[in-house]
């Protein structure tokens, strides 16, 4: 994205005091990593769950990442930045949440002046839900196409929980290993196994495109794949498959793991009471007090 926000001629020129009869901030902020790091550390100290810390640290590193090479927040970036997302089909829930998250960061460092109040518009309620069914007729209709990317896409985002902006994490040898490290608190890792099958065929598919290292999905240019690229390739195969199009997206395909991994765990808790009750009803039948 930050290549896109340099086309875009982005205003990082520093503001001078002549300017403020314009209405523009001073000036800018120049973010380092260290200060993010701080800021997350504070939010420990303050009693913040482990969870909340890992989402911040997700969404500012992303911003860190997007800005452009001298790492200076002006006065409309964070709204340029939001419009960006939205072009790039980012949810605006997950917009809103991420900028939230910058927010908060620049009330840390004492520069509310650049913080955005704006937020992007909410135009759904929820997620479509993508049935089981509709997910095994979009790997059918891949598989009988031979678009072995979109395939392999369309499983990926339905067997684990990767967010769609880490997919450049899943390389040649984080397949290699078995399982995907995303970035979580304190410089600690987060293990993200993959699954045995779509493991041995991303492996094969990185041999057979002569892929020996690095990330896995990449765009023509070299440069690893953007949400958009991911959706198309993905909603491409709706209309063949007989699946709406406002399903065919890594969000719908998460949701569809998502609900899928809860009703599994709901199923296992559901005989593990079962099987506690019988524990129990052997004991009292052997020792009860009226036994």
């Amino acid at each position: 994205m930050a290549e896109l926000l340099e086309r875009h001629s982005w205003p990082y020129e520093v503001y001078s005091s002549s300017d403020c009869e314009s209405g523009k901030s001073q000036s800018g902020v120049k973010l380092n990593q260290s200060d993010i790091d701080r800021f997350l550390e504070q939010m420990q100290s303050n009693g913040s769950k482990a969870g909340t810390i890992n989402q911040y640290r997700r969404c500012l590193s992303k911003f860190y990442a997007d800005l452009s090479e001298n790492k200076i927040i002006y006065g409309d970036t964070i709204v340029n930045w939001r419009e960006q997302m939205l072009s790039e089909g980012y949810a605006p829930r997950t917009i809103n949440v991420t900028i939230s998250a910058v927010n908060k960061l620049l009330d840390y460092l004492g520069r509310r002046d650049l913080q955005t109040t704006e937020r992007a518009e909410t135009r759904e309620t929820e997620v479509p839900e993508l049935s089981r069914a509709e997910y095994l007729r979009l790997l059918s209709t891949a598989k009988n196409l031979d678009r072995e990317k979109a395939y392999l896409l369309t499983k990926i985002f339905a067997s684990m929980a990767l967010p769609v902006q880490e997919l450049k994490l899943l390389t040649v040898e984080s397949v290699k290993k078995g399982f995907v490290e995303l970035p979580a608190f304190g410089g600690k890792v987060e293990e993200l196994q993959l699954p045995v099958g779509l493991q041995k065929e991303l492996l094969s598919y990185a041999r057979r495109k002569d892929i020996t290292s690095g990330s896995i999905f990449l765009t023509k240019a070299g440069k690893p794949m953007w949400r958009t690229n991911v959706t198309f390739l993905i909603g491409n195969l709706c209309e063949e498959a007989r699946v709406p199009i406002e399903k065919g997206n890594p969000r719908c395909l998460r949701q569809l793991y998502q609900s899928t991994m809860a009703g599994i765990e709901e199923n296992v808790a559901r005989l593990v009471r079962q099987e506690y009750s019988r524990l129990l009803d052997c004991e009292q039948a052997y020792i009860g007090w009226e036994s």
